[in-house]
């Protein structure tokens, strides 16, 4: 099989799975709250930056459309910091945060690469029957993840996390807990493509996501 015509395959697949969250996204209506992780497991050295833009789809408590930019800059050999800032339709109105992250493991050769994100999210929702309320989520997010050479010169990075924490809404608090899993291509030195699902596993939302990182 031509190699040329296998990469072109795939990019082609990784584009029509981003564009069909894109486009059912403006069908979809209301949302609760989460971060997700995306960018975070693409680690960036020491004095560079990345920025990365997130369009996702959420497919709990009803359903919505949102976007998210985060920006991350290197601190040293194994901390990033991260900041999002983002909004939606529907019940999702707006969102603001950060992570500072640990990547105590690097991704080598023969070794998975293993981390944690201390994340903080502040959330403008709409809660039914009333007007918006705020929720702040904070909690660890640990992940694995591993990247592979592909075909070209290509890198893609397949990852799992599973964050957890409380949230803090209304006078009260609930335990949060979600299971993510994406993978990342990166296509040039400087651009890498994701694809993300996250699924609710106690008080968050099920939701996908797919768009873009760019290098400094």
């Amino acid at each position: 099989m031509d190699p040329n015509k296998s990469s072109s395959s795939f990019d082609l697949r990784l584009w029509g799975v981003t564009v069909v969250a894109l486009v059912l996204s403006f069908f979809l209506l209301q949302a609760q709250s989460h971060a997700g992780i995306y960018s975070m497991t693409q680690f960036v050295e020491k004095n560079d930056w990345s920025l990365a833009l997130e369009p996702e789809v959420t497919l709990t408590s009803g359903a919505g459309f949102a976007t998210s930019v985060k920006y991350t800059r290197g601190l040293n050999d194994i901390s990033n910091m991260q900041f999002g800032l983002g909004t939606g339709s529907g019940a999702r109105q707006f969102r603001m945060g950060g992570a500072y992250t640990f990547d105590f493991i690097p991704d080598l050769e023969g070794q998975i690469g293993v981390g944690v994100g201390l994340q903080a999210y502040y959330f403008r929702v709409s809660a039914e029957g009333s007007g918006p309320i705020s929720r702040l989520d904070l909690g660890p997010v640990p992940y694995l993840h591993k990247s592979f050479e592909v075909d070209g010169g290509r890198v893609i990075n397949p990852y799992l996390s599973v964050p957890f924490g409380l949230a803090f809404l209304n006078g009260r608090y609930l335990g949060t807990t979600q299971v993510i899993t994406g993978v990342a291509l990166k296509t040039t030195e400087h651009v890498a493509y994701n694809v993300e699902l996250g699924i609710n596993a106690r008080n968050t939302d099920s939701y996908i996501s797919g768009g873009f990182t760019y290098f400094h």
